[in-house]
């Protein structure tokens, strides 16, 4: 769940190591300094604000009954619809432990 939410944030971070960052290896002249400003930006495409719970495939993790399945990732927009239910299946049946409103997951 974890790298599903923070995937975007990780190839915004590798587009931008990758990108924007060019110099030259000619040597400057005795006394001589070079002095440079680089700016880069990332933006996020639409398909990757949100990733599907059910497509991780997690055992004791669903989305609550009648909550939405899609969530959003680090640069997406807070969906209220999206409720989180944890599950134990140790007791030979189905308990719910807990349920995680959707806040961003923190922000």
């Amino acid at each position: 769940m974890v790298k599903a939410y923070s995937s975007p944030m990780l190839k915004a971070i590798g587009n931008d190591f990758n990108n924007g960052w060019y110099t030259t290896a000619d040597p400057l002249n005795l006394g001589r300094f070079d002095l440079r400003f680089i700016g880069t930006a990332s933006f996020c495409p639409k398909n990757e604000q949100t990733f599907n719970l059910t497509n991780l495939h997690l055992n004791y993790i669903k989305p609550a009954q009648g909550s939405s399945e899609s969530f959003p990732t680090i640069f997406g927009k807070e969906n209220s619809a999206s409720n989180i239910e944890f599950y134990d299946t140790t007791s030979g049946g189905t308990l719910k432990l807990t349920y995680f409103e959707n806040s961003h997951f923190g922000s």
